[in-house]
């Protein structure tokens, strides 16, 4: 491989997880052989040979969910207590298992592998993409954790990185990732508020930023709240009509289950271009016929509007913690996949009493700016807390 230095920035994240570098002064971004840059954040464990990874992974988990491993980033460096854990043992048919540290590891058929390590597969797959895409060894990667990650949830994130082989490591912020991307180009000053509502995580930042510097004025988040969450309130409500109309109790068969939460989450994608979708099951247990169920905006948005409420308040604890009321922003910017949701755009700017833009790919904001802020292509004052 050529010997030209990169830092990978890498946005790992609980659904999908990107990573970019800044290649000739322009992003580039790291393509799995479908030619996406969003890889799903699955890993499958088989009974022999090497894991797989991403969208294979994700495939298998429709067919073979107890040999899959998903949303293991919420678990980085908790304790079996967390309310982490509780969350995602009553939603997930992964195996989770208590270590004799305390701390929680998920069980397969090799045997217990912990969050850090199940996250440090996941960054081999994407260092080997990016080698191969740049055609140059990596050695220095700039991995974004949540706002509200712990202590020990950092350290886990390292871990994981050394793990898959970096030799150097550093941390950014996902909504401070973004703001880098964002502030790329400006032609004058603004302040703007970064809502950054991912898979797992939701961040906000208020940022004051030109071309050449940037500012983190403050930094919330809710690392218990995404489009996972989404997901699982609407999963229930199917699980309730399938009860009613099938008499199958859906939460006690947990493969079932994860079908569920396969179609939502589909279902979520489709709510985003059209009013309204339907969702299909097929294979019931003991049933010769299938199950439909017509899925609508209104319906959604009732079901998801405590969680954008709450996404809405993490927003406006970060403008409070700045100090600023909302007409002084010039902008409200949203990234992150989950900003697609319906329902989102219009609750921020009701809230915000702003205009509010879609970033034109938010999925692959965190890790654009990862890639820029691991170059130092702008200069970073300290904020009140960043």
């Amino acid at each position: 491989m050529a010997s030209r230095e990169i830092t990978l920035g890498v946005d790992l994240g609980v659904s999908f997880s990107t990573a970019a570098a800044l290649i000739d002064g322009r992003i580039a971004f790291a393509l799995d052989a479908r030619g996406e840059a969003c890889i799903p954040s699955v890993v499958h464990v088989p009974r022999q040979g090497k894991p797989l990874v991403g969208a294979e992974a994700a495939l298998l988990r429709q067919r073979r969910p107890e040999e899959v491993l998903a949303g293991f980033k919420r678990l980085m460096g908790v304790s079996w207590e967390s309310g982490a854990r509780r969350l995602i043992d009553g939603t997930s048919t992964m195996r989770l298992r208590r270590s004799m540290s305390g701390e929680v590891t998920m069980q397969t058929h090799t045997g217990p592998i912990s969050p850090a390590e199940a996250s440090s597969i996941l960054l081999s797959y994407l260092k080997g993409l990016a080698e191969q895409r740049f055609g140059s060894e990596i050695r220095k990667v700039l991995l974004t954790v949540p706002v509200a990650f712990s202590a020990p949830a950092i350290e886990a994130t390292k871990l994981a990185g050394r793990l898959a082989g970096f030799e150097e490591i550093s941390i950014l912020n996902e909504p401070c990732a973004a703001a880098y991307a964002l502030a790329r180009g400006l032609e004058k000053r603004q302040r703007f508020l970064v809502f950054d509502f991912g898979g797992g995580t939701m961040d906000a930042a208020v940022v004051d930023a030109s071309a050449q510097w940037l500012k983190v004025l403050s930094a919330r988040g809710d690392e218990c709240l995404g489009g996972d969450d989404l997901d699982a309130v609407l999963s229930r409500h199917i699980v309730g009509e399938l009860w009613q109309t099938e008499e199958i109790d859906a939460e006690k068969d947990r493969v079932l289950f994860d079908q569920i939460l396969c179609r939502v989450e589909l279902a979520k994608r489709a709510l985003s271009a059209s009013e309204s979708t339907t969702l299909r099951l097929r294979d019931l247990p003991g049933r010769a016929h299938g199950f439909e169920f017509n899925v609508d905006r209104p319906l959604a948005e009732r079901l998801w509007g405590p969680y954008l409420d709450r996404a809405v308040k993490v927003s406006a604890e970060a403008l409070a913690f700045a100090s600023m009321r909302p007409e002084v922003l010039d902008r409200v910017l949203l990234v992150g996949g989950s900003s697609r949701v319906p329902g989102v755009v219009d609750r921020v700017s009701k809230v915000f009493r702003r205009a509010v833009s879609v970033h034109s790919e938010p999925q692959l904001a965190v890790a654009a700016g990862a890639a820029l802020a691991a170059q130092g292509r702008l200069r970073v004052e300290a904020g009140a807390a960043a």
